[in-house]
């Protein structure tokens, strides 16, 4: 033993210099009167050590395997004893009142070795934190060892570089037909979402669905999934022309799908197929007039509006005639198209040929 004091009437010597923190010392006291001194009293063992100083300010960061927010810390000076927990506080968005939520527990050893811990987004947006989309998520934390209680808190997270709240996607715009549709195949696509519409967070798949000709289907709960895919397209083969579809689509990031876009309404169907060859004679009715009449081709599930009649010139040109065989929506349309048939003066057709006599008339549609 060492000598702390010179014989005195003090009861109270305090060590101020020479102390190695953490290292455990040994103490006792005896008193002396006129007669002598006393013996000794029971050795004390008192560990030089108090509460851990404060941490440095920690830092946010979004988790990549979860989307949570991660919370990092550096281990402040343990002031003589080793450290063996954390409080790890969150502030809510009020900014009035700081929390712990159980996915930081600082007392679990697995945290104090990690110096890490990650809040479920779930969790921040939801009572009691109330974070909303794009708001820094605050927090501090403070150190625990042996000495009752716990250390001095950190400074506060960085407000403007720390991880921000994010969220599913936003509503996406209704699908589109591709112009490459048909009666039979239809082609649909989308616009991908970024940034802001993605909630800050990439989009993993988008997700189509229709009712599947089905129009009992409700389009929130009952379509039926077509794709979940990284694609901004997707072609549905075997569909029935002139049947009407309903589609819409979706998208998700790492926190779960958006909502269904509108719905998009349809019916397959393509331009009418070739035409059969027109037959060209003489009107039985006046044999002036030249007739021609051709059969109705394939209309791929969408009424014909409309056909375009073609005359071969001695040149080999193709021309219109539009006084008789106007087959057009602006002409003849109802006599022309509805009965596809019509019939064309000799002279005229002369004329707008220039073939010679006796030459054969050749038309298309």
């Amino acid at each position: 033993m060492i000598g702390l004091a010179p014989a005195s009437t003090a009861s109270e010597v305090i060590v101020s210099s020479g102390v190695i923190p953490g290292t455990l010392y040994a103490f006792r006291v005896r008193a002396m009167n006129i007669f002598g001194w006393g013996p000794y009293s029971l050795v004390t063992y008192i560990q030089a050590a108090h509460q851990p100083a404060a941490p440095l300010a920690p830092t946010t960061s979004i988790d990549a395997a979860t989307g949570g927010v991660a919370i990092a810390w550096i281990a402040p000076d343990a002031s003589g004893d080793p450290i063996t927990a954390f409080k790890i506080e969150i502030l809510n968005k009020a900014g009035n009142t700081w929390f712990i939520n159980s996915s930081c527990d600082g007392s679990i050893a697995l945290t104090v070795t990690a110096l890490r811990c990650v809040v479920p987004m779930s969790d921040l947006t939801a009572a009691p934190f109330n974070y909303v989309f794009q708001d820094v998520v605050i927090v501090r934390v403070s150190a625990a060892n042996s000495y009752p209680g716990f250390g001095p808190v950190s400074p506060s997270s960085d407000a403007l570089t720390g991880a921000a709240i994010r969220v599913v996607p936003v509503q996406m715009a209704a699908p589109t037909k591709d112009s490459s549709s048909t009666d039979a195949t239809v082609t649909m696509n989308w616009v991908a979402l970024s940034g802001t519409d993605a909630g800050n967070s990439a989009v993993i798949a988008y997700s189509l669905y229709w009712d599947g000709g089905d129009a009992g289907l409700d389009p929130a709960t009952s379509f039926i999934p077509l794709v979940d895919d990284l694609v901004q397209t997707f072609t549905v083969n075997s569909v029935t022309g002139g049947r009407t579809y309903r589609f819409v689509v979706t998208s998700r990031n790492i926190y779960g799908y958006g909502p269904n876009s509108a719905v998009t309404t349809l019916q397959p169907h393509d331009a009418p197929g070739k035409t059969d060859i027109p037959t060209v004679a003489l009107d039985a009715l006046d044999l002036t007039q030249v007739k021609i009449s051709w059969n109705a081709p394939n209309d791929h599930s969408a009424p014909i509006l409309h056909y375009q009649i073609l005359f071969m010139k001695v040149n080999g040109q193709f021309v219109p005639e539009l006084t008789s065989c106007d087959g057009s929506l602006t002409g003849l349309t109802p006599l022309v198209s509805g009965a596809r048939t019509c019939s064309v003066p000799m002279t005229t057709l002369r004329t707008l040929t220039a073939l010679p006599r006796d030459s054969l008339i050749r038309v298309k549609v």
